[in-house]
């Protein structure tokens, strides 16, 4: 019976767990790699998205506190359609509902108008 050397045996064992954490450590970086990119694309659609905000819903609160100023709304609450530009020329429909709080104070509310609210409700005024 021939008999294989110690050393050979022991060679074997260690190629084998070299293989297996080189296999792990693989595996590893590219889980690194694909969290990495998923965070990325996270971040890019936050940005957009606070951006759209920025020139949507922001802009039409800053129109109705600016109609505000002109008198009070003929309603309470009362809501209507401001549309706003953004640079791409893409028209953002936003609905501002206004509700009285106190005597002096109102509560204003804006978001991305849905299709029946275009329907329903009056275009934004120039003056109350």
């Amino acid at each position: 019976m021939l008999r294989t050397p110690r050393r050979a045996r022991r060679e074997a064992g260690i190629a084998l767990v070299l293989t297996a954490v080189i296999g792990f450590l693989t595996l590893g970086l590219f889980a690194v790699a694909i969290r990495s990119g998923h965070d990325s694309i996270r971040g890019e659609r936050l940005q957009w998205r606070r951006a759209e905000r920025a020139v949507s819903i922001t802009a039409s609160l800053a129109d109705g506190v600016s109609l505000l100023r002109t008198g009070e709304p003929p309603i309470d609450p009362f809501a209507c359609i401001a549309t706003q530009t953004d640079d791409d020329g893409v028209d953002w429909d936003v609905k501002v509902t206004f509700t009285k709080l106190t005597t002096l104070q109102y509560d204003l509310d804006a978001a991305l108008a849905s299709e029946a609210e275009l329907l329903s409700l009056p275009a934004m005024p120039l003056t109350f």
